[in-house]
């Protein structure tokens, strides 16, 4: 019983890692706080993703959730989180200050990193894994504005995509990254939802969408396709 209760308390915390800005959208999420007069400590309340995944590998996640459903075949790093400063309030490379580079950084790269380092191991002893990572065309296809530190944390989960695919491609590990556009959620803007309406395809994706490329990205019959990237923009990209 105390095994299980130590699964379902790490399983919370992965799933407050994986839904990160809902269904609140993260603007309001920063305003809220701001309201609060946390606005002095609000690179740290956005850390605590980073944190949470960080304590994840630290206290054993894999291992406990290996012990209660035997394997862990399928990794999908989903978590992560665009800046939290409003449209009206860009946040570009001259305007950035250290912290606000290191916390996108660890919100949206270091979180997929120490995840994936606590799972490899068992996937290398069993010979045999599927790792998804969940990126963005933005950084890596196309960028908008007021947002370097997104757009640089999602370019490097594709070289760090590429990276595990070739060092473990021999032990039956793949590794992949999803890209997607425009995704409606309850965290888009109006402005975004007039952004995937422009796509070619002519709105934005759903979740479920997204959901089934990586499905097969994940699934056993996808054993030779590795170290590459999943579009999934509508066409956008190249529009």
């Amino acid at each position: 019983m105390a095994e299980k209760r130590k699964v379902a308390n790490l399983m919370a915390l992965a799933v407050l890692a994986t839904i990160v800005a809902r269904p609140m959208h993260r603007y309001e999420m920063a305003s809220v706080m701001r309201a609060r007069g946390k606005d002095r400590d609000m690179d740290i309340k956005w850390g605590s993703l980073y944190t949470v995944v960080q304590n994840l590998e630290k206290h054993g996640l894999v291992e406990a959730t290996e012990a209660a459903f035997g394997k862990l075949d399928i990794l999908v790093n989903n978590a992560g989180l665009a800046s939290v400063h409003s449209p009206e309030q860009p946040n570009p490379l001259i305007a950035m200050t250290d912290d606000e580079w290191s916390l996108a950084l660890r919100r949206n790269l270091d979180s997929a990193f120490y995840v994936t380092r606590a799972a490899l191991p068992g996937m290398v002893e069993r010979g045999y894994g599927r790792i998804v990572n969940v990126a963005s065309t933005a950084g890596i296809l196309t960028a908008y504005t007021g947002d370097v530190g997104y757009h640089t944390a999602k370019a490097a989960m594709l070289g760090m995509t590429r990276s595990v695919a070739v060092d473990y491609a021999a032990t039956g590990i793949t590794c992949n990254v999803v890209l997607p556009g425009w995704i409606a959620t309850a965290a888009q803007l109006p402005s975004e939802v007039a952004q995937g309406n422009a796509t070619p395809v002519g709105r934005s994706a759903t979740a479920a969408e997204v959901a089934t490329g990586i499905a097969f990205l994940a699934a056993p019959g996808a054993s030779y396709v590795t170290g590459t990237t999943l579009v999934i923009d509508g066409g956008n990209a190249i529009d």
